[in-house]
């Protein structure tokens, strides 16, 4: 099994036997294979349920591919299996000035929020006196926009597969539990090794008994 994680690096576990341990190619020192880690992802991506689809030429399919996460699964009888998963992540935007009925007054009459903070105080009228405080720039909002869906690709190294055929019609969300249950860091499929046990004790050899003297 090969898993990638958000970062640069990735970690392959290696196929093996039923009965054979965990490993990875690049165990980090001091730490072991987190089995109860593994276990989990293979059964998320070996047990997914659709729950709707879409069309393949959708937006939101794009913008999910475009931040999807690729995982490559080797089957007993050696065939692969490509998952990859993905979703446009959460946005946080900047709300634009909102501006009166008229449009002429209120903070939208007074131009972006960049230029807010470049004007200083207002002059004063002829006979005032000019306040000695300065004009407080308007405080920036934002506006969080949600994630999008959660798409799922499925591609068998069989190519006579039905699935294959299957993912060129039509594409498959999933829950977003299914995404957002998966590792997020590479050192979740981690833990620290056990220690090594300590050496048995050496036995010390049994002194040697001297016969007793012949009388």
């Amino acid at each position: 099994m090969k898993f990638p994680s958000p970062r640069a690096d990735r970690f392959q576990f290696p196929g093996r036997k039923k009965e054979d341990p965990w490993t990875a190619d690049k165990t980090p020192a001091g730490q072991q294979v987190k089995v109860d880690k593994i276990a989990s992802v293979l059964t998320s991506l070996g047990s997914l349920r659709f729950s709707e689809t879409n069309d393949l030429t959708d937006a939101k399919v794009a913008a999910a591919k475009a931040n999807e996460r690729v995982f490559k699964l080797e089957t007993f009888d050696h065939k692969i299996l490509t998952v990859a998963m993905g979703r446009k992540p959460e946005e946080k935007k900047l709300k634009p000035p909102s501006a009166t009925a008229d449009g002429k007054s209120g903070p939208g009459a007074l131009g972006s929020i960049s230029d807010l903070n470049k004007k200083g105080p207002a002059e004063p009228k002829p006979g005032e006196e000019k306040k000695p405080e300065e004009a407080k720039p308007l405080a920036p909002e934002f506006e969080t926009i949600p994630a999008g869906p959660v798409f799922v690709s499925v591609a068998n190294s069989d190519a006579k597969a039905d699935i294959n055929a299957l993912m060129q019609k039509r594409a498959f969300q999933v829950s977003d539990y299914v995404f957002t249950g998966l590792p997020q860091k590479s050192d979740e499929l981690f833990e620290p090794a056990a220690p090594p046990a300590p050496p048995a004790a050496t036995p010390k050899p049994a002194e040697p008994v001297k016969p007793a003297d012949a009388k």
